[in-house]
């Protein structure tokens, strides 16, 4: 069909479980938090991004999120929903996938946000929201090329390129490091662990990043997240005072179930 002219575009669908009937029980540790999932999963998009790439076709995510079937309550609609999605599409977006689509429906757990009142709810921005917001902050504008620099089990870091342009060099525009290591708002703080980042030294003044953070108190709620200090009102407004970090000595730290973003001073 692609020889023929015939095959404009590939899609398929992926979750990370179902909460369907029938289907094994998911957890939001083992089936979001835990990247080898994640990874695994994506073999399989990889491959075939690869196949139709060489065909000269564009292969796409056509549906995706967290656990089909409208999402999983305590597992889509949480914070750490917020951040394995940043990983996820991040991910992604370094395979030869060129476009990735999150399903939404008005109830759904799994949607980015809830625009009516619903069962006495009124409308308000969901933690996936909040994840959306932070790779579009990094993917803004578009022309990005992602590379991935770390790829553990519960830890990843991303470096998204301004891609090659009129003959110029890819420029790097930031750095995503994303910790999904467990950490729950009902423990003691002071054993939320934390990962040192050594950013790059050679590629970047990182004197004059900065660093956006997207934190809440742990991985289970569903509200006090913020990213650089801001949040989301009922009014889909982003509010408060922004509270963007400095990359002191090349290095930020990261805690559990917390992302950053550094983005490269001008």
């Amino acid at each position: 069909m692609a020889k023929d002219g015939n095959l404009k575009t590939v899609a398929d669908h992926d979750y990370m479980g179902a909460a369907c009937e029938g289907s094994a029980v998911p957890s939001l540790k083992d089936n979001l938090l835990n990247r080898h999932r994640m990874t695994s999963l994506m073999y399989y998009h990889e491959v075939l991004g690869n196949e139709t790439a060489a065909l000269g076709v564009p292969y796409v995510l056509g549906e995706t999120n967290s656990i089909s079937c409208q999402g999983k309550a305590g597992i889509s609609d949480v914070f750490g929903a917020a951040i394995w999605s940043i990983d996820y599409v991040f991910y992604v977006a370094a395979l030869k996938v060129s476009r990735l689509y999150f399903h939404n429906g008005t109830p759904y757990r799994y949607s980015a946000w809830q625009p009516t009142t619903i069962n006495g709810t009124t409308p308000y921005a969901k933690p996936l929201y909040y994840g959306n917001l932070f790779t579009a902050t990094a993917l803004a504008g578009g022309n990005k090329q992602v590379v991935n620099l770390v790829n553990e089990t519960t830890l990843s870091a991303y470096a998204i390129y301004e891609a090659a342009n009129g003959g110029n060099e890819p420029q790097l525009s930031s750095i995503a490091v994303v910790n999904l290591e467990m950490f729950n708002s009902t423990q003691d703080p002071s054993e939320r662990g934390q990962v040192a980042f050594e950013l790059p030294s050679e590629t970047a003044d990182w004197g004059k990043a900065e660093v956006r953070r997207l934190t809440a108190p742990g991985v289970e709620v569903k509200s006090n997240i913020t990213l650089a200090g801001q949040y989301v009102d009922d009014r889909g407004k982003v509010v408060g005072t922004r509270s963007a970090e400095s990359a002191d000595g090349g290095r930020v730290l990261v805690s559990a179930g917390e992302a950053v973003l550094v983005s490269v001073g001008k």
